[in-house]
Order: structure tokens, then C-alpha cells, then sequence
């Protein structure tokens, strides 16, 4: 059993939760679900020359890499992306064109993403030195 789950979290992580502190400041964050490690950072970085990205969201469920701190930021960038899922079922073929045509900096989803996340901190009162 313990070689089963030990496959199960290479391939789609663990389930975690996030601390209270940022639930507190930013509880939209609760409308998504939150794993650790698996396939799916990994992927994401290779598809960008990297050993992996720190975060990448599959529908509703944001994946982490293994050892990227709890970041306000990052969770409100990729809960971004949770939301861009559920507007339309395309999403996934449309960020992955937008991306061969402008490249992944460019990509107007992650440019989306990143607004959102930058004005939700300055909204919060986010101070880079607390990390919060």
C-alpha cells in the first residue's frame, strides 16, 4: 500500500491545505483545491526549459511545486487561471495557442493572471516585507 500511494503522489501530489493567515486575508483562495508536488509542475517546467515552474493550475486544482513556499502572490495568479477554466472549456486549447503565438510572458491569460494578482494584493494592503 505504501508503494501505491507513494506512485499516486509522483503523479498527482498531495493534497494540502493552505494556512490560515492567507485564508484569512484572501478567502476567494478557498475556491480552489491545492496539491503538492506530481507530474504536473514538472511538465509545466520542462514545456519551459525549467526543472519546474513553482505553480500550474489543472481546472480547479492549483499544483505546487514540492518546496515553493505559501505565496499570496503565486496562489492568487494561479486562482486566476482557476477562474479563466471555468469560463470556458476551451481554455485549455486557447492558452496553449496564445502561448505558440506570443510565447508564455506574453501570453495575455498570464498577463490576465498576474493583473489580477497584483491588484488583489494592493487591494489587501500586501507588503512584500511581511510576505502576507
Amino acid at each position: 500500500m505504501a508503494a501505491l500511494q507513494r506512485i499516486r503522489a509522483a503523479l498527482i501530489g498531495v493534497s494540502v491545505r493552505l494556512p490560515d493567515h492567507l485564508l484569512d486575508r484572501y478567502p476567494e483562495l478557498a475556491g480552489a483545491r491545492y496539491r503538492r508536488g506530481g507530474l504536473p509542475p514538472r511538465v509545466g517546467g520542462w514545456a519551459l526549459g525549467l526543472a519546474s515552474v513553482a505553480g500550474i493550475t489543472l481546472w480547479r486544482t492549483v499544483f505546487l511545486a514540492p518546496h515553493v513556499p505559501f505565496s499570496a502572490e503565486l496562489l492568487l495568479h494561479e486562482l486566476a487561471h482557476v477562474r479563466q477554466f471555468e469560463e470556458s472549456r476551451a481554455f485549455p486549447v486557447r492558452y496553449l495557442w496564445e502561448c505558440a503565438r506570443v510565447g508564455y510572458r506574453r501570453n495575455r491569460f498570464e498577463v490576465a493572471a498576474q493583473r489580477y494578482a497584483s491588484l488583489r494584493l494592493r487591494d489587501a494592503g500586501y507588503s512584500p516585507f511581511s510576505g502576507t
